[in-house]
């Protein structure tokens, strides 16, 4: 009986082992055919002959939902990258070929030339294009943040909202398009570039506000998602008369911006918005904010909604999605609040002028 128990204990270690061998050839043909689908796609997406800069472009912009707004903040990345890989001499390299140890070096000679947070944003390009072409684990897992010595940065925004005056006197000198585009971005709270690229939307936007409803901005949003606005009445009014103006200026010009380019557009109007003094602290986000400050105080006051509900609103609102209400306020409206709160307390502090009881 002991000699039948040990045959079959053999015979089942020997399917396990047997199973386990196919188990493994199966797998090693799974990475054969995913190492020549992720060839095939690079060959696709570039060739040997393009620049550096071109290859990690072309891969970041193959994976899924990559945002066209990110492509000027890619290719400047990538342009520095091929600099420093000039620079330290190490010849062709590409999305494949890049090693933890030169990605690791190129990110350690940014700190001090750039900011904290565009070293981590130029990290998560990289990261991109590295994706793209099947590299995912190599990506996230060995050039981690903390791996590469990326520096830490605070995400709490430090811009207010655009003073009153400055808004007038900018409206007051600034030419009828210039104009419009500044109402746009103050009363719907709109990015420049979606402002810009509003034309084929005024319409749907005035019979939206005629009958009440959201307005939906289609084009220029951050990744290509439409986001749904809700006005409160008092930016309702407003925006009415954004939009009235600007429809008055495409009655005499195709775009609110005539231009060759889009970005030709975008570097005008921030030329035209920087002489009417809608610079530094006052920047077009600036009116954003002012939006967003708005928003929140018809929320808050108004309509009743407890903090979170609020904040989760303003997010949609600025097309962010409902789960960034915290980061909305760190962003948006922490330092008007911070503001507005120690101006209070410097006016409450001031001691009041006594009265003359004898005259």
């Amino acid at each position: 009986m002991a000699k039948r128990v040990n045959v079959a204990g053999a015979a089942t270690a020997g399917q396990a082992a047997k199973a386990n061998r196919a188990a493994k050839r199966a797998a090693d043909r799974l990475k054969k055919k995913a190492r020549a689908l992720y060839s095939t796609r690079v060959l696709i997406l570039y060739a040997d002959s393009d620049s550096m800069t071109a290859k990690f472009m072309q891969s970041a912009l193959g994976q899924k939902r990559a945002a066209t707004t990110m492509n000027p903040k890619m290719r400047t990345t990538f342009i520095a990258l091929e600099a420093f890989a000039k620079e330290a001499r190490w010849g062709k390299v590409d999305p494949l070929t890049l090693t933890f140890k030169q990605f690791r070096a190129y990110i350690q000679s940014r700190i001090g030339k750039v900011t904290n947070r565009t070293i981590q944003n130029e990290a998560s390009h990289i990261r991109r294009a590295l994706k793209c072409v099947g590299r995912g684990e190599f990506a996230v897992v060995t050039c981690s943040s903390k791996l590469l010595g990326v520096p830490s940065a605070s995400r709490i925004g430090t811009g207010t909202v655009v003073h009153v005056d400055v808004l007038e006197t900018a409206l007051e000198k600034a030419r009828e398009d210039t104009a419009a585009i500044l109402l746009l971005e103050h009363a719907i709270g709109l990015r420049g570039r979606e402002a810009i690229q509003s034309e084929g939307s005024l319409l749907e936007w005035k019979r939206a506000l005629e009958n009440g409803q959201p307005i939906i901005v289609r084009k220029g949003p951050k990744g290509g998602r439409p986001r749904s606005v809700v006005l409160c009445p008092t930016k309702a009014a407003e925006a009415m008369v954004a939009v009235d103006a600007a429809l008055k200026v495409l009655e005499h010009q195709e775009f609110l911006v005539d231009s060759v380019s889009l970005k030709a557009a975008m570097a005008c109007n921030h030329k035209r918005m920087k002489k009417l003094g809608i610079a530094g602290k006052d920047a077009q986000h600036s009116l954003r904010r002012s939006f967003t400050w708005e928003q929140f105080q018809y929320y808050r006051g108004e309509l009743q909604m407890s903090e979170k509900k609020a904040l989760s609103r303003l997010s949609n609102d600025l097309g962010h999605g409902d789960g960034r209400g915290r980061w909305v306020y760190n962003c948006y409206l922490r330092a008007t609040v911070e503001e507005r709160e120690a101006a209070l307390a410097a006016q409450q502090s001031k001691p009041t002028p006594e009265v003359d009881k004898a005259g």
